[in-house]
């Protein structure tokens, strides 16, 4: 009876798998390859960024030198004839008003108003709830007063407005308040002569395409400046 086995038969023994010469050069050969395949490929990759980085700074390049020229060409550039005509037309035309307003300022100051007639035309329009404290005439009308009524104001101004004195003034102000004796309210109304209204002299006039003279109308004096406080009723 065998007490022994023997483990070192070829049978047993464990197979070691053999590669020829050829076999390893050819996995070689192909290990190779596909190293230069792949460094081709990264370089053909590579040249494609590198080519499409030159186009883009040639973009560049050229939208400098456009930007360059359009500077170049907005540094030398004039305004049309026909634009800076206009701008001496309009400035002309507002050196006539200024001019106007000026010479229409020195007239009120050299007559003073006829106060006579304003308080005959005051007494004349005198109506019931209305008590006039004191008034300021020339170059700005001044009223001020108490009313019974409010509604009575609007009739005081219209035949205010008809004394031949006063017309041509625009009012641009009124200023109501009430007293602590009801209903009475205490008013303040004030006026300028139309022609003195400064927007509406110094606004440009529109000027047509066709270049022509700019005419201004003659207008006529304002009564002067002056102040006067009247402590009684009209």
């Amino acid at each position: 009876m065998k007490l022994r086995v023997n483990l070192y038969q070829a049978v047993l023994q464990p197979r070691l798998e053999k590669m020829t010469l050829a076999q390893a050069a050819m996995l070689v050969s192909v290990a190779v390859l596909l190293l230069i395949l792949g460094g081709v490929w990264n370089y053909q990759q590579l040249l494609q960024q590198r080519q499409q980085a030159d186009l883009i700074g040639q973009q560049v390049q050229s939208k400098l030198k456009e930007l360059e020229i359009y500077q170049q060409s907005l540094a030398t550039r004039q305004p049309a004839a026909a634009l800076q005509q206009q701008a001496q037309t309009l400035q002309q035309s507002v050196d006539q008003k200024q001019q106007l307003l000026s010479y229409l300022k020195q007239e009120i100051s050299k007559a003073p108003p006829q106060y006579s007639n304003v308080l005959r035309h005051l007494a004349a329009i005198d109506l019931p709830g209305i008590w006039l404290t004191s008034f300021q005439l020339g170059q700005q009308q001044q009223f001020s007063g108490v009313v019974k009524d409010s509604q009575l104001l609007p009739r005081w101004l219209q035949a205010l407005g008809k004394n031949a004195l006063l017309q041509g003034q625009s009012f641009d102000g009124v200023k109501l308040q009430p007293l602590a004796q009801a209903p009475f309210l205490t008013f303040e109304v004030s006026a300028r002569p139309t022609l003195l209204q400064d927007d509406a002299l110094l606004q440009a006039p529109a000027v047509s395409n066709s270049a022509g003279p700019t005419s201004v109308a003659p207008t006529s004096a304002i009564p002067t400046p002056a102040v006067l406080t009247n402590g009684g009723q009209p």
